[in-house]
């Protein structure tokens, strides 16, 4: 019986913080004070916008970097920005994962032409739609999660 009870606290506790980790919202250059939009935000991002910054969002070309403990480049997003989101073409490159992805963005997701490099050397290259490429029988996404792609 006590197992269960801990199970069941245990999930209460941890299941809110891991959810919480993933949800996508804004964050600010600390240098600039520039929002940019992220769509897995975790309380440890943090990021530095080289870029306009108009009415407190990035806009037009720039590129974002992703930090991890202070240090540079995990992520590297270079592109077009509107209102603080990747829109047009752009170029995004992670550094820990080893993939990156070449073509058109929209509402900071890959939509339309585009090409993914992936880790293993795969490459998929296509129309994508909100992150998710499907073609071919072949299936891949980026900016996305695979239960989002269906």
């Amino acid at each position: 019986m006590h197992r269960i009870l801990f199970g069941i606290v245990l999930a209460l506790i941890v299941l809110p913080a891991w959810a919480q980790q993933m949800a996508p919202g804004w964050i600010a250059d600390p240098r600039t004070g520039c929002r940019m939009w992220d769509n897995y935000l975790s309380p440890t991002d943090r990021i530095a916008w080289d870029g306009p910054c108009v009415g407190g969002y990035g806009e037009g070309r720039g590129v974002l970097h992703f930090l991890i403990e202070g240090q540079p480049d995990e992520e590297v997003d270079s592109g077009n920005y509107k209102q603080g989101k990747l829109e047009g073409h752009g170029v995004a490159v992670n550094r820990r994962t080893g993939r990156s992805f070449d073509g058109e963005f929209h509402n900071n997701k890959p939509n339309g032409q585009g090409t993914l490099h992936d880790a293993d050397g795969q490459t998929y290259t296509g129309t994508w739609v909100n992150g998710c490429f499907n073609q071919g029988g072949r299936h891949a996404h980026f900016f996305t999660t695979v239960a989002e792609c269906g």
